[in-house]
């Protein structure tokens, strides 16, 4: 790296104070966010995810039970259906979005819950009603069959009316139309049989018709994870700062015939002289494992202010931990590495070449909390970075000498660090990530996901 003057080294500190100061409250907006309740709970809007159907109520409590003892809140609703009758449907929820509903039914589904889920927009609170039961045309009349006088008698004087049963029961109305038993069906008969029917009874939709509903589910695993199978590649653009320490310095030098190597002595303000400023843009592939393993490898282009380009690489490895009702916790390490080659004139005139190897360790544990479309997280760092320079003078050269060159190395100068941000699903495709970090270095991350 070359060395900077005074008004330099001001300038230069002056922005990184800047940067510092803007990271830093940035850190603090996310904490916020990070503890306020996300605007979806506002909406008069909830989500219910119906996962099956019976014709008696018995087997839809039993149902409900044996959600219950998963920790699933489910409601029962007495329904009328056209062309199919009454029926309690089984309602897991409520649930504050259509996003979250979606990843729970895709769940139930995986898990083998059910076999059949759709996810069902209401404008308010589902309660049960299963006390209501089916309408009273759809009861079973529980009276004496009535009797009448017969006709061509007279009503008062002469003989005694001679009375007879009704034949012709009342009219039996179904939703499929107008039915006229034969005889009376009496309450016994019909409990008889009920009982003769299948104990279980759950409707379910074709086949199609879930696999079009499994579509539209986003590929989200556990915490911010992909799901397992998933896929995504995106783009990822990089400020950073990163101060470094000096740690040994070389000159080379020859005559044509000769050739020094000498090991110099660096001044403390040699020392701490040399930051690494650089942007990056990284496109990244992310494949999901597991529900909670993630590999992902990165790709891409660094590059200084004086847009001298260079190539970078990298990959990790990300594993959720656990997830508990949407709060998560997640380790994460990956490597990135890259080269840069530039030109430069230093404070006297004379043009250098500079040739730049690097590469750095980050480790990262993670705390979070997913709200719907949102994830938002905070965490700590453990860095690890070295950088090779070869700086050779390659006009105006000390008299005599047809090579003059500097080997430095060097490493971050701190390695804890903190950062923080915040993850939106702008659609169920499309993904956002943001985050800053602080201490071991500065930076600033702007990331834009697909989701396949």
């Amino acid at each position: 790296m070359k060395p900077l003057t005074t008004r330099h080294h001001f300038v230069m500190k002056s922005l990184k104070k800047d940067l510092r100061s803007k990271t830093y409250l940035l850190i603090i907006a996310l904490c916020i966010l990070f503890f306020l309740p996300s605007p979806v709970y506002s909406s008069t809007n909830f989500y219910y995810i119906h996962v099956g159907s019976s014709k008696t109520v018995k087997n839809a409590e039993r149902f409900a039970q044996e959600l219950g003892k998963m920790g699933l809140k489910s409601v029962i609703r007495g329904e009328d259906i056209a062309n199919k009758g009454f029926w309690y449907r089984i309602y897991v929820g409520p649930l504050s979005s259509r996003l979250e509903a979606q990843t729970k039914s895709r769940e139930l589904l995986k898990k083998g819950v059910t076999d059949y889920a759709a996810v069902k927009k209401k404008q308010g609170l589902l309660s049960s009603n299963i006390g209501k039961g089916p309408k009273p045309a759809d009861k079973v009349l529980k009276t004496a069959p009535e009797k009448m006088v017969s006709p061509g008698l007279p009503a008062t004087g002469g003989p005694a009316p001679v009375i007879t049963p009704r034949k012709t029961p009342p009219i039996d109305q179904t939703p499929h139309g107008t039915k006229q038993p034969s005889d009376y069906v009496t309450a016994d008969k019909k409990r008889a049989e009920a009982q003769e029917r299948p104990r279980t009874a759950i409707y379910q939709k074709p086949k199609r018709a879930r696999a079009r509903s499994f579509k539209r589910t986003i590929g989200r695993g556990l915490g911010r994870n992909l799901r397992r199978g998933g896929l995504a590649l995106g783009i990822t653009q990089i400020y950073r700062d990163i101060q470094t320490d000096l740690t040994k310095r070389e000159r080379t030098t020859s005559d044509g015939t000769t050739t020094t190597i000498q090991d110099l002595t660096i001044s403390d303000e040699e020392r701490d002289d040399f930051p690494t400023l650089l942007h990056m843009t990284l496109l990244r592939l992310r494949v999901g494992v597991t529900d909670y393993l993630e590999v992902f490898a990165d790709s891409g282009a660094t590059y200084t202010e004086s847009l001298d380009i260079g190539f970078a690489y990298g990959g990790g490895i990300r594993l959720d931990i656990f997830d508990v009702r949407g709060f998560y916790g997640a380790v994460q390490g990956e490597y990135l590495g890259g080269d840069l080659k530039e030109e430069y004139r230093s404070d006297s005139g004379n043009k250098w070449e500079k040739e730049t190897d690097w590469q750095e360790f980050l480790g990262r544990i993670e705390l979070g909390i997913v709200r719907s479309r949102f994830s938002f997280f905070l965490g700590g760092s453990y860095l690890i970075y070295d950088e090779d320079t070869i700086r050779k003078q390659l006009e105006n050269l000390p008299f005599g000498l047809t090579l003059y060159r500097f080997n430095d190395e060097l490493e971050n100068e701190d390695d804890l660090g903190v950062y923080g941000g915040m993850s939106i699903y702008l659609t169920s495709k499309l993904f956002m990530n943001l985050e800053g970090q602080a201490l071991n270095q500065e930076s600033v991350l702007l990331s834009l996901d697909y989701l396949f």
